[in-house]
């Protein structure tokens, strides 16, 4: 490889780099004033992807004065977002809000993000409660449901473990 082939090589790699940066500060710049509610729903995908919890804030807020957050979606999007950014306390806030239809979505985000945060316990009594309140669950619960009773499980077994141990 010659000079020319490798320098052509690096040149290429970061523009396509400045691309990605670029779309991606646009895209972010984009959803600092969303218009609509798609426009809401993509831009906390796009935060709790990134985890950028004061821009989902932000667009939680947004949703919160236009009245969008009356849709089933919105709501799912929500705790979506504050699951994967860590936030399981506003996560619960919403989905507990007793205003709003809950539905196997919000279900479903509710546990997975409580198995996703390491608390699989608390994942599996939405389920149970979930299944309480005649919520049908679908191809995506049962997942989350094995996933948080495997976890548990572990963990149960582990602390047994753990009691078990001398630790002098």
């Amino acid at each position: 490889m010659n000079r020319r082939t490798l320098f052509s090589g690096i040149l290429i790699k970061r523009s396509s780099l400045f691309f990605n940066y670029s779309f991606l500060s646009t895209a972010i710049e984009s959803f600092q004033q969303p218009h609509n509610l798609i426009t809401c729903i993509a831009s906390l995908q796009a935060s709790a992807h990134h985890k950028n919890l004061a821009k989902g804030k932000e667009i939680h807020s947004y949703m919160l004065l236009y009245g969008f957050l009356n849709f089933p979606l919105s709501v799912t999007s929500l705790i979506n977002m504050y699951s994967k950014c860590n936030q399981m306390n506003h996560a619960l806030s919403i989905f507990s809000e007793p205003t709003r239809e809950i539905n196997v979505f919000c279900f479903n985000a509710i546990i997975s993000g409580f198995i996703t945060n390491g608390f699989p316990e608390e994942g599996f009594e939405f389920y149970q409660k979930m299944r309480n309140e005649g919520v049908v669950p679908d191809k995506f619960t049962f997942p989350c449901a094995i996933k948080a009773c495997l976890m548990f499980s572990r963990l149960k077994r582990f602390m047994g473990c753990c009691s078990n141990w001398d630790w002098n």
